[in-house]
């Protein structure tokens, strides 16, 4: 689809509550026992740095916005093909642990809430986003860290929307984040 003159041709990536995402190999996992652990893969992730990271090595440019504790960033990437902006939030970072399981593919997740969030960080997340607005695409992903409204994905797509014309928004969110922007119609 074509885009109105002066939208760039970006993808501005929202990250709200990125985590540690841990992964374990194991042979078989097993219930109420002890379990081996064959590997460990640890990076700074969760849904919004990982959507960033494949639409980079997809040739799109692409700029992440979000928050993140101490924790996250000595983790993340020094990717040169995604630009971020992170606001720093105090606490430890979530962490997703995945188990693998080698025989037979099961996949089992842990994922946990995030850091409780002060009143202050809305406000400059919003402002955040808005200093990167116009895009061309907005993508909007994950979980809800404690402290945010639970219309904080509603209210985004109103601050992209009245920043951008013509802006594909994505929103990939579920339960009672998801209500708000689907009643309000944004989406």
């Amino acid at each position: 689809r074509r885009l109105p003159p002066g939208v760039p041709v970006s993808t501005l990536v929202v990250a709200l509550n990125p985590a540690i995402d841990v992964t374990y190999d194991i042979d078989r996992l097993r219930p109420g026992a002890t379990n081996r652990v064959e590997a460990v893969r640890s990076r700074a992730g969760g849904k919004p740095i990982n959507v960033a990271r494949i639409l980079a090595a997809l040739g799109v440019e692409v700029t992440l916005v979000g928050l993140a504790t101490a924790d996250v960033l000595e983790r993340l990437d020094q990717d040169r093909a995604i630009s971020a902006t992170w606001i720093d939030v105090p606490g430890e970072a979530r962490r997703t642990v995945t188990i693998v399981e080698r025989h037979g593919g099961q996949v089992t997740s842990f994922n946990e809430p995030g850091p409780s969030l002060t009143d202050d960080v809305w406000p400059r997340l919003q402002d955040a986003v808005a200093q990167h607005l116009p895009a061309a695409a907005v993508v909007l992903s994950g979980s809800l860290p404690p402290g945010l409204p639970d219309d904080a994905y509603a209210r985004l797509i109103d601050l992209v929307r009245a920043k951008t014309v013509g802006s594909f928004v994505a929103l990939d969110t579920s339960g009672r984040r998801l209500v708000p922007a689907l009643v309000a119609d944004r989406i």
